[in-house]
């Protein structure tokens, strides 16, 4: 290659690095030298950070991943540590080597130039960081160009996107609006604007006040005249104390909240109360605003969280179809097209067997899955709307019935496939549930049927 001149050497280098290809390096360039690796630290053990864009101020945090990081610059607040935890873990493994190098100077080309590179500093115990280096821009595979300070070289190695450091400085604030145990929730409250409130309280354990809380769990909604669904509103009081924004606005920012879509407040088992107020406007994506009584910042939230608050009560409908111990059950029965099969669990070694018809093969492992998914069988949801005759529930409908040794029997009646935006669910109820029509995942269906050896 002697006919190329120096520059066009370089070109063809540029070219080939850029593009992902074989290198054509310089006469003077070795990517075959000794590779540098960055310090291995525990993460434990980074008390600073400092990270700086380009030509921007640097962002400064110090603390612990255990006590939490601040913000100590441009800005005071409280540091996002669970988007610094896993930073912090890549330095925690191995020595970080670099792959390959790359060239020496051009760093404009690589984003590493002084107004291009994200310079990254952990400290420890020192002055001096126990990690600096810098990275430009991305490469496939987690790979980035990276150089160290005080070098030319350019090298490529793993230390994560660039997008893992170059944030906007707000973007360092801790954006976890709540963070408490969702299991200390006494009270939720909700007041939607345009609606009537509700109430949901948990009951202390042993204080059971009626038979559908002693049967279904401890939350009760005095606004409802039905046994709420205890998974729901265990889902919404862990949507409402373990609740993450994706962006901090200021606190001057017009989210809506002179007249909001909703109020939320939780009022906790130790006095403590957090309100959260949701705005009437909206975000691209549906995302809303929300503003904590407590503080002054604006988050911007999931506009999923709207929408559960907004959820009529009616939603909030007991689903558990059964709730029995397995070894409570002596028979097992299903009816359908196909016939009528009965499995029988013997009362000494819980093994279960065919009794009609006899002498047909066992799977014992499926039959005991079966009797256990439906022993804590929960609809998907409930359909208001249709009727039991629109369902398939009238006439002779499918049935699977569990027979205890105390000779009772509990039975699900299974009507009509539904599709619900590609997902198959079969209407089903029990007779004493009924008006009430609900709906179950067809797969699940499909499995309780495997233990009497029937997949369709």
């Amino acid at each position: 290659m002697s006919w190329l001149t120096d520059k066009s050497k370089l070109l063809l280098v540029t070219a080939a690095v850029l593009g992902g290809l074989s290198f054509v390096q310089p006469d003077s360039f070795d990517p075959n030298a000794d590779l540098p690796s960055l310090a291995q630290v525990n993460r434990a053990d980074v008390s600073r950070i400092e990270i700086t864009t380009g030509q921007e101020e640097t962002v400064v945090m110090e603390g612990s991943l255990d006590d939490g990081f601040v913000v100590l610059a441009p800005y005071q607040a409280p540091a996002d540590t669970i988007a610094l935890r896993p930073l912090l873990a890549l330095f925690e493994r191995d020595k970080t080597r670099m792959d390959v190098a790359v060239d020496t100077g051009n760093l404009a080309d690589y984003g590493l130039d002084d107004a291009q590179g994200v310079l990254v500093e952990l400290f420890t115990d020192s002055d001096e960081p126990a990690v600096s280096f810098l990275v430009g821009q991305d490469r496939p595979g987690g790979a980035s160009f990276v150089r160290l300070p005080g070098s030319d070289t350019v090298y490529r190695g793993k230390v994560g996107s660039r997008a893992r450091y170059a944030r906007a400085p707000l973007e360092w604030r801790d954006k976890m609006v709540t963070q408490v145990p969702a299991g200390l929730v006494q009270e939720i409250r909700i007041e939607p604007i345009d609606g009537f409130t509700t109430v949901f309280e948990r009951l202390p354990e042993g204080d059971i006040h009626s038979e559908a809380s002693a049967k279904f769990g401890n939350w009760s909604c005095a606004q409802a005249d039905f046994p709420v669904d205890q998974k729901s509103i265990d889902a919404l009081a862990k949507s409402l104390t373990e609740l993450r924004a994706g962006r901090v606005l200021s606190p001057d920012f017009d989210g809506g909240f002179e007249t909001p879509a909703v109020v939320a407040q939780v009022l906790m088992v130790d006095g403590a109360q957090i309100t959260l107020t949701i705005g009437q406007r909206t975000a691209e994506g549906g995302a809303v605003f929300l503003k904590r009584s407590d503080r002054d910042e604006v988050y911007l939230v999931s506009g999923s969280l709207r929408d559960r608050l907004l959820r009529p009560i009616l939603a909030y409908r007991n689903r558990i179809l059964f709730n029995f111990e397995r070894l409570d059950v002596r028979d097992y029965i299903l009816q359908d097209d196909l016939g009528r099969a009965v499995l029988t669990q013997n009362a000494s070694t819980n093994m279960w067997s065919f009794t009609e018809p006899v002498n047909m093969d066992t799977d014992v492992l499926a039959v005991t899955q079966s009797v256990n998914t439906l022993a804590d069988l929960r609809a998907d949801a409930i359909d208001p709307e249709i009727s039991q005759e629109d369902a398939g529930l009238t006439g002779d409908p499918s049935t699977l019935t569990v027979r205890m040794r105390d000779g009772s029997s509990q039975t699900l009646m299974i009507g009509l496939r539904r599709d619900l935006k590609g997902t198959l669910y079969t209407y089903v109820t029990r007779p004493e549930l009924l008006p009430n029509i609900y709906l179950v995942r067809t797969d699940t269906l499909t499995h309780l049927r495997v233990g009497f050896n029937r997949s369709e």
